[in-house]
């Protein structure tokens, strides 16, 4: 395993892909998953887009999203994975490189990874 460090600022991501669910099960090679690393991010996110910020969506909104990565992408496609934590998306998926992205000063670092899928289902 190789592991790359680089810098990079922060940006606001926007809300303008096709909702997941309506994507079709294994369909897609290659993804990019960037989620909010916080509830507090989440909270502002949302509701700065004009979506209401449920008690559902916090309880679930991770699990749920990793969920649709395992159910969407091919066997032997990859998702490229950014966030705090260097976590498989599920346990069909194997992380074959990390990349640490230093923000500088007192900013975290961003862990992101690339992770194949080993296998169909989603938590095989």
């Amino acid at each position: 395993m190789r592991i790359n460090r680089s810098w990079a600022m922060p940006n606001k991501q926007t809300f303008t892909i096709k909702p997941m669910k309506e994507i079709e099960s294994e369909s897609i090679d290659t993804g990019f998953y960037d989620p909010p690393y916080s509830l507090r991010q989440l909270k502002e996110l949302y509701e700065g887009n004009g979506i209401a910020f449920t008690q559902e969506m916090t309880q679930h909104y991770w699990s749920n999203i990793q969920e649709q990565w395992a159910r969407l992408i091919k066997p032997g496609g990859k998702v490229i994975k950014c966030a705090w934590n260097s976590g498989r998306i599920s346990n069909c998926f194997e992380i074959t490189r990390i990349l640490l992205v230093s923000h500088g000063g007192p900013h975290n670092d961003t862990i992101v990874t690339v992770q194949v899928k080993t296998s169909g289902g989603l938590f095989n």
